[in-house]
């Protein structure tokens, strides 16, 4: 027993017990990790705050085509889009809507939290998901837009091709409503402009969102910038000159430049305009929505009151002011690895003050 314990010992002494970190020192190393992620969220942040000021000056413009006249309609405010008791999923369904109805006239806002049902709420208004249950009436000869971050992403399926022939079959495709292209319909187009609206210009329509026929002609999908992309869809999508158009959280896809712009075209639209947005960002759309819609708990109903009016827009001079201490900040921005996390935040929250008075 004496050498049994001696060669226990011998053992034990040749393999230490390793030390165990201590609940400080852990605690320390959390701590740690945490601040670098806010640091690093911070900064990431703070690019994107510093370009969208560059992208603002100066603002770029969009001139959207006026809806195609739908027989039968001749008020604005004349429902053409109604839902009842529509809701789609199963076990249980990823919203109900009560009954809810569209007009050339809407403006709406669509809100709710992640994973709340909003994009598939904008596919069915959209006629690209069909409700489970419930009844979906549309006016005949209704046309409804539908732009998504998904439309964006499967713009890279199409790299290698002529941008402006692109641009032609997915305007084609809008015009004939067909919700299923196939790749090889895009190798049988022809080389004349796409079928749309009778009187319609092919390359005055593209000059709109600004682009050029001849140069776009000569360009691959590719060589082009995502908000050029995001105007490409666009053009394609306002081909058919629809009375409503969705946006599906446009805020997470379109650059502030592009989404400055597409607000102020849309505040001048003459059809309906639904826009889906996350609860806390909203980007701005807020201010052009007269009714808000709430996707709340599997619910879809629409909100009591209607929205405040946006705030004026700054004066001239005010205006002047703003956008040269935005130019400063933009700069400050620049030297961020220079700046305290402090620093940094307060920075930060000046521009989005800023920012917000230049909006109106």
């Amino acid at each position: 027993d004496d050498s049994l314990a001696a060669k226990t010992l011998t053992e034990s002494e040749q393999s230490p017990i390793k030390s165990v970190p201590s609940a400080t020192s852990k605690r320390k190393r959390r701590l740690e990790k945490k601040r670098a992620q806010k640091v690093a969220a911070a900064a990431e942040e703070a690019e994107i705050q510093a370009a969208a000021i560059e992208s603002s000056l100066p603002p770029m413009q969009l001139l959207l085509p006026a809806p195609l006249p739908l027989e039968g309609v001749k008020s604005n405010k004349k429902p053409i889009h109604i839902l009842s008791n529509v809701s789609y999923g199963k076990s249980p369904p990823t919203f109900t809507a009560c009954n809810l109805s569209l007009s050339k006239a809407s403006r709406v806002l669509v809100v709710g939290a992640k994973g709340a049902g909003k994009t598939a709420f904008a596919m069915l208004l959209a006629n690209l998901l069909p409700p489970t249950t419930g009844i979906v009436r549309r006016v005949e000869g209704l046309r409804v837009a539908h732009l998504s971050q998904q439309s964006l992403t499967e713009l890279e399926l199409h790299n290698e091709r002529c941008a402006e022939r692109l641009c032609a079959w997915l305007s084609t495709l809008a015009w004939l409503q067909a919700s299923e292209p196939k790749i090889d319909d895009f190798e049988n187009q022809s080389k004349r402009s796409p079928a749309g609206p009778n009187g319609a210009s092919w390359s005055e329509h593209l000059r709109a969102f600004g682009f050029d026929l001849d140069s776009l002609s000569q360009m691959k999908v590719s060589s082009l910038s995502t908000a050029a992309k995001a105007n490409l869809l666009m053009a394609a999508s306002f081909w058919p000159r629809p009375q409503i158009v969705v946006l599906d959280d446009p805020g997470n896809w379109l650059d502030c430049m592009t989404t400055r712009a597409l607000i102020e075209a849309l505040a001048a639209f003459k059809g309906g305009v639904v826009v889906t947005s996350h609860s806390k960002h909203q980007h701005g759309f807020e201010a052009l929505a007269t009714e808000k819609w709430m996707l709340r708990g599997g619910q879809l109903c629409c909100a009591d009151s209607l929205l405040g009016k946006a705030a004026p827009a700054p004066l001239q001079a005010d205006r002047t002011k703003i956008e040269q201490e935005l130019q400063q900040l933009a700069s400050l921005l620049r030297q961020k690895d220079k700046l305290s996390e402090e620093q940094l935040t307060k920075t930060m929250q000046r521009l989005e003050l800023l920012r917000s008075k230049l909006m109106g």
